[in-house]
């Protein structure tokens, strides 16, 4: 591992754009992070475990639990009812039985909720980590929020540190290289984003001394390379309305992904296997997901005894209110306990797999392509919108011109085509509207393309600036016209089902034989191209709307189509303006990366981006 100095890690923890210095050590400390490698990150089972529930003992009787009647057995906010009864999770008592059942169950770590200083899952912590101590357990947690309005690298790192001083020395804390462990949720992931996150990691480090192993909730392949490993918390919405002939398949896909996105760069890949799931008591209209007698539960078991993934995770011990606990309760008794037991033992006994090589791998000719494409097409800086991604990452192996793009700077027009001819999307589904006043951002890149500023608009996610900050579905592209359809949705405005046009969708439709059309103004690649073999393939296609000014040009590139002739819509497509002083927006749906090959199609994508298209 390459040390990152102290005043890199100082200048990580500043604002993005304050000064080229600071932005180009921002990009030197993420260049650091990517060449963290860890050799021995050692084989465990682990399970999601919290301590947010309350009664009368610290008199909070109904914490997460609601108004229960013990005759009835039932508790309004659990599915199940636990054999005992509704518990207060800071009772030693009951903490010491659990860690007895983590024991019989085979499982070495509990992954502790945990929502801030103060916060009941925090007073919890002592005595979790006391019994496990006693137990011969290890204890991790889960960080859920970024607390504060807005998140903010300090507010992330200030718990980060208290965590260090607090708990972190404590025998019971996993460690790996001796280094803490802990995990990121997927809500605090989307609240700071990578690069943020990175930053966070970094200022805590700075100020405590503590170097966190972080492992990010989401199975991409930027998360892979940027973070000491990678986790998925519910795999379930994969499954649902599945046929059971589907969920191995299904499992298989999730679990090689972390392994290929993760194991090669020396990271942590962790499968996450689930016993079922239903919220139904407690949302509406809920999803469910039946246990199957315990048939889903041995269908992911035997799958990651064929992937081997470094770390098992299950979800959960005890989220009753979701109805994925393994926890004994009244309906199930000790069953799923029991099955733990039997399959952490076969996998402990499994060989585990080598790494295979890195499945992004950097090599003298394709740097030298990427290079020659900048150097012929992009002179001036590029800017990266929402942190790395996979293609912040490639470009950040070839070039220094790079910087990090802050909403604020676009809005206050320090961002133009004579600064940066090129911007990229690289990463996630959100990205804010607001800094001063209403949808101020997406006007200030419209303003940026009307100036002839260029944008490619290729992340990691399938449905770029969908979501503003706050996770509000707004569908912003539309405000520059970056036109996508969303999932069911047509070009017709035709029911789905009654379509046979451009749509999306979460998955294609039963038996169906898809694949890529490719253009000639893609020169690197093949005519046509497959369609993903699993994985996320939730289908966003670039279209131009009927309603759409025809005189504005509209370049189909790479088609989605069928066995049976029908246009599902543009994977590749290129918006075009009337005016010869505009810019171009590309849009490449986010699995190409893989499908086609990331140097190869980049260079060809940078190519088009720089292209007038006025016709």
């Amino acid at each position: 591992m390459r040390p990152v100095t102290m005043a890199v890690m100082a200048l990580l923890a500043g604002p993005l754009m304050t000064m080229a210095a600071s932005n180009d050590d921002v990009l030197k400390g993420l260049r650091a992070r990517m060449t963290r490698h860890h050799a021995e990150v050692g084989r465990y089972v682990m399970t999601f475990y919290y301590p947010w529930y309350g009664t009368e003992r610290t008199g909070d009787r109904g914490r997460h639990w609601g108004n229960w009647d013990a005759a009835k057995k039932d508790a309004p906010a659990s599915l199940r009812w636990p054999v005992g009864g509704p518990y207060d999770s800071t009772d030693p008592a009951l903490v010491d039985r659990h860690m007895r059942q983590l024991v019989q169950a085979g499982i070495d770590v509990p992954i502790a909720s945990w929502w801030g200083p103060r916060d009941h899952t925090d007073k919890a912590m002592p005595v979790i980590l006391d019994c496990a101590a006693k137990h011969g357990r290890k204890v991790t947690v889960y960080f859920e929020v970024v607390r504060g309005k807005p998140s903010t690298i300090e507010s992330a790192a200030r718990d980060l540190n208290y965590l260090a001083k607090t708990y972190s020395s404590h025998p019971a804390w996993l460690r790996v290289a001796g280094r803490p462990v802990i995990f990121l949720y997927g809500r605090v992931m989307g609240q700071l984003g990578d690069v943020k996150w990175v930053q966070a990691l970094a200022l805590a480090r700075a100020r405590s001394g503590v170097d966190w192993l972080a492992i990010a909730d989401g199975i991409r392949s930027g998360y892979g390379v940027l973070f000491d490993g990678i986790h998925s918390y519910n795999t379930m919405g994969s499954y649902l309305k599945k046929p059971e002939s589907a969920w191995s398949k299904i499992a298989r896909d999730h679990m090689t992904k972390s392994v290929e996105f993760a194991k090669p760069h020396g990271h942590v890949a962790c499968a996450t296997i689930v016993p079922g799931y239903d919220d139904t008591k407690i949302r509406k209209p809920g999803a469910a997901l039946g246990r199957a007698d315990g048939r889903l539960y041995d269908a992911q078991w035997q799958v990651a005894l064929e992937t081997q993934p470094d770390w098992i995770l299950i979800t959960s011990f005890n989220e009753w209110h979701e109805g994925s606990e393994i926890e004994p309760s009244a309906e199930l008794g000790d069953a799923y306990l029991k099955a733990t037991a039997e399959w952490a033992k076969k996998w402990r006994a499994s060989k585990p797999k080598p790494a295979a090589v890195a499945a992004v791998k950097s090599t003298a000719k394709a740097d030298g392509a990427l290079k020659d494409v900048l150097a012929k097409r992009v002179r001036t800086r590029i800017g990266l919108m929402n942190g790395l991604g996979p293609v912040g990452m490639r470009l950040l192996r070839v070039t220094d011109r790079l910087d990090l793009i802050e909403p604020a700077d676009l809005v206050a027009g320090k961002i133009t085509p004579e600064s940066h001819r090129l911007l990229i999307y690289t990463s996630g589904e959100s990205y804010p509207t607001k800094v001063t006043s209403d949808n101020d951002v997406p006007q200030a890149i419209a303003a940026y393309t009307a100036a002839g500023g260029n944008l490619l608009v290729f992340s990691d996610m399938p449905f770029p600036f969908y979501y503003d900050g706050n996770r509000k579905a707004v569908r912003a592209g539309q405000r520059f016209d970056l036109q996508l359809l969303g999932s069911r949705a047509t070009k017709s405005g035709k029911p789905f089902e009654q379509d046979n046009g451009p749509a999306g969708f979460e998955r294609p439709p039963s038996d169906l034989e898809l694949k890529f059309t490719v253009t000639r103004t893609l020169p690197s690649l093949p005519s046509t191209l497959p369609w993903p073999a699993g994985g996320d393939l939730r289908w966003r296609p670039a279209y131009r709307p009927n309603d759409r000014d025809p005189g504005q040009p509209y370049r189909p590139l790479i088609k989605l189509v069928d066995k049976n002739g029908r246009d599902w819509g543009e994977a590749v497509a290129a918006f075009g303006s009337k005016d010869p002083k505009a810019g171009t927006v590309v849009y490449a749906w986010f699995r190409l990366a893989e499908v086609a090959g990331l140097d190869r199609f980049l260079c060809d994508l940078l190519r088009l981006t720089t292209t007038p298209v006025h016709d």
